[in-house]
């Protein structure tokens, strides 16, 4: 599509070129003056200026399309660290009230052990498997813990990794419209040929 257009714009400045030469060369067989000459001269310079800017304007048109689907391939990459950096913290939140609740528990099942009498000795147990049951568990979830805090370390890396690389299409595509902006006000600049 891009190709096409260029090629399109590329025709039309040949076309308006080619006609702009043909209606002047009748004048220029007769003319051999130096100011007929200098005109021809910028006319040509005119010309090849044009044909750059069309070559540059292609050249950044392909590398500002091919950057905008990088970034909608490297923007995802972005999303998707940071949602499992979400859900991390998350899991990571939940695992810290749990140990906070489960210490609790433990502490209150031991103090109850140190406080009561060997009066009733399944309840005393039961208390006792519940103590280990809990501290297992603890146990757990601080692997877990561990685990995800490795998880996190990693995914933070990701993220600051993807996210540079997310940065620098930004910044190539910055470069390419202030390249355009430039252009164009430059074009904008440029003084007409002399009529004559």
């Amino acid at each position: 599509m891009l190709r096409r257009f260029v090629q399109c714009v590329f025709a039309t400045v040949l076309l308006v070129f080619s006609m702009s030469a043909q209606a002047q060369e009748p004048r220029l067989k007769n003319a051999g003056t130096a100011d007929e000459k200098q005109l021809l001269q910028e006319l040509v310079n005119e010309v090849r200026d044009l044909r750059s800017a069309v070559q540059r304007a292609s050249v950044n048109a392909y590398r500002g399309q091919m950057i905008i689907e990088r970034i909608k391939i490297q923007q995802p990459r972005v999303d998707d660290i940071l949602r499992q950096l979400e859900e991390n913290q998350s899991e990571l939140n939940g695992i810290k009230q749990s140990r906070i609740q489960l210490i609790a528990r433990v502490n209150d099942l031991e103090t109850e052990l140190g406080v009561k009498d060997q009066e009733n000795a399944d309840i005393r147990t039961q208390h006792e498997n519940d103590v280990k049951e809990l501290k297992k568990s603890l146990e757990q979830q601080i692997e877990r813990e561990t685990v995800l805090n490795d998880q996190r370390t990693k995914l933070t890396d990701r993220v600051q990794v993807e996210q540079r690389r997310l940065d620098d299409l930004n910044n190539e595509l910055l470069i390419i419209e202030s390249d355009f902006q430039k252009f164009t006000k430059d074009a904008g600049q440029k003084t007409p040929l002399p009529q004559t």
